[in-house]
């Protein structure tokens, strides 16, 4: 009984070297609307990448700020001129 109460307090208690850092995601280039060039890869933490997702944004095609992203983008889409549920 002694025995497995240390092995248990052994497993749960992970010292600070075995515990994984946050993983560096890279998204590649995307396609650019100023240009036929696609923009630079782009490489966050995994955490920043889930905190942009939290707030609806994605990295904007040319690495240098943040957009809207496609989800939050047709979930939130304005209304149409015309106050019609339609835009044609």
């Amino acid at each position: 009984m002694r025995t497995s109460f240390f092995l248990v307090l052994l497993l749960t208690a992970a010292p600070a070297w075995a515990q994984e850092e946050d993983p560096v995601i890279c998204r590649p280039g995307q396609a650019q609307t100023i240009s036929h060039i696609p923009g630079p890869k782009v490489c966050m933490p995994k955490s920043q990448w889930d905190d942009l997702k939290k707030q609806g944004l994605d990295m904007s095609a040319d690495g240098r700020g943040t957009v809207a992203a496609e989800k939050s983008r047709s979930l939130n889409r304005p209304a149409c001129n015309g106050g019609s549920d339609s835009c044609f």
